[in-house]
């Protein structure tokens, strides 16, 4: 008999995803399926013998009290196509390059716009280009693990960057091995693919084409704006700012994120060598920042994570700031796990469209109708 305080299942909605139990099963048990959110969770087949072993070794049930960075920093690439074509400041790319050139394998996420879908994947498979940029849903991270360990077996070295919560599990795993470089970032949270997929196909029906190219952060309009871009294989492109877009908004209100996502112990936390993020708040800290096209806030976390940004510090503008800033917190209320339940209750009952219309939409699209109305005034 399966008994769930004696395997993986004992988790629950704490779990991340990062595949460590189903790597490890001696029997083989452990297996992740989507469930009715969308989101990747572990499955037990009758092989298990409550062995124990998937509880012992999982990442989430041995977080540290706290990890505190080094240094903090500020700044943003001296190349302004880098700095216009990333997220922020361009500091991903930098990083992500000195490295490649100095042999590393090269991991990070890519999404594919064939498949709708993101993944981790290896600078064998794409380029460091198409790493860049956020990526607002979950990414398959099913055979990062093994890759890892086969790559560390072969003497190869390993640059990974990815969600606070997954670089935290590479970090546990393989410990501060001088041969894989890890970089996160100040996440929001994910929402699930499966929400993406759905959102995706209906642009792709209103427009009467496939998805060519997707942009979460399209910095064209206003760098400070959270502004979606999607263009088509028949050459329409559309640009919506985050509250024009039913997926993007729930997404930023915190309705749609994976349950881990309400719980997380890595948002005041990093155990990666680099934190990476926007600088949004300078002027609370005295800084005057230049947001037309980026600009980053970088955390050292390690001794290696000091010395790289110290190394590359050449391509960029940059200053340490006056005093250590504080990891930024991206709280949830208790609010947000409730609109998430009502959210996917809808979601089960009317299907994608309807549960945003019911639950937000059709109110936002009438104040911004209204508002249009009464500045034509």
């Amino acid at each position: 008999m399966i008994t769930n305080n004696k395997n993986i299942l004992h988790v629950g909605s704490e779990c991340i995803q990062c595949h460590y139990c189903e790597y490890t099963c001696p029997k083989k048990a452990i297996s992740f399926k989507k469930n009715s959110k969308g989101f990747l969770y572990p499955n037990i087949s009758n092989e298990c013998i409550n062995c124990g072993k998937c509880l012992q070794i999982c990442p989430i049930l041995h977080v540290p009290s706290s990890n505190r960075p080094i240094e903090s920093f500020h700044g943003y690439s001296k190349d302004d196509h880098t700095r216009f074509t990333s997220s922020s400041g361009g500091f991903f790319f930098h990083i992500a390059d000195f490295f490649r050139k100095e042999g590393w394998l090269i991991i990070a996420t890519v999404f594919f716009p064939e498949s709708k879908e993101c993944k981790y994947v290896t600078s064998n498979q794409c380029d460091i280009k198409q790493m860049q940029k956020s990526k607002y849903c979950e990414s398959n991270f099913t055979q990062i693990l093994q890759l890892i360990k086969n790559a560390l077996a072969e003497d190869k070295k390993i640059f990974i960057c990815g969600t606070p919560c997954h670089m935290y599990a590479v970090r546990h795993i393989f410990g501060n091995s001088n041969n894989v470089f890890i970089v996160d970032f100040q996440c929001h949270g994910v929402p699930s693919q499966t929400l993406l997929q759905e959102d995706i196909k209906m642009h792709e029906k209103n427009n009467g084409a496939n998805l060519r190219d997707i942009d979460f952060r399209y910095k064209k309009t206003k760098y400070s704006s959270l502004t979606l871009k999607l263009e088509f294989e028949n050459g329409k492109r559309k640009v919506f700012r985050y509250n024009e877009d039913r997926f993007y908004y729930a997404f930023e209100k915190n309705w749609i994120l994976r349950d881990s996502c309400y719980q997380c112990k890595f948002s005041s936390s990093h155990f990666s060598d680099i934190t990476l993020g926007d600088f949004w708040n300078a002027n609370k800290y005295g800084v005057k920042a230049d947001t037309k096209l980026g600009h980053s806030l970088v955390y050292a976390n390690s001794k290696k994570g000091l010395e790289i940004i110290k190394k590359i510090e050449p391509c960029f503008v940059i200053n340490k700031t006056i005093s250590l800033i504080p990891y930024p917190l991206f709280s949830k209320k208790s609010s947000d796990v409730n609109k998430q339940a009502l959210f996917f209750e809808y979601y089960k009952l009317y299907g994608y469209k309807k549960a945003c219309d019911k639950l937000f939409f059709s109110k936002i699209k009438f104040k911004s109708i209204l508002k249009k109305i009464l500045r034509k005034k």
